[in-house]
């Protein structure tokens, strides 16, 4: 990893990762019947939801 762009790196990975963990509680509340309040920046994680699913493929059919 080069010293230069690893903190950037890690800092986008984790970022991902975050949006994508909201997303999987999100859905999993919403399955058990749960009413989730959105929050301003909620609208943004569901929008980038929505894109990363439809780059995604498979994995987010098999759900």
């Amino acid at each position: 990893m080069s010293q230069i762009n690893g903190d950037k790196s890690r800092f986008h990975r984790e970022r991902k990762q975050n949006i994508q963990r909201r997303i999987r509680t999100r859905e999993l509340l919403e399955a058990a019947g749960k009413k989730i309040p959105l929050a301003a920046d909620d609208k943004k994680i569901k929008a980038a939801g929505k894109v990363t699913r439809q780059v995604g493929g498979s994995q987010s059919s098999a759900r």
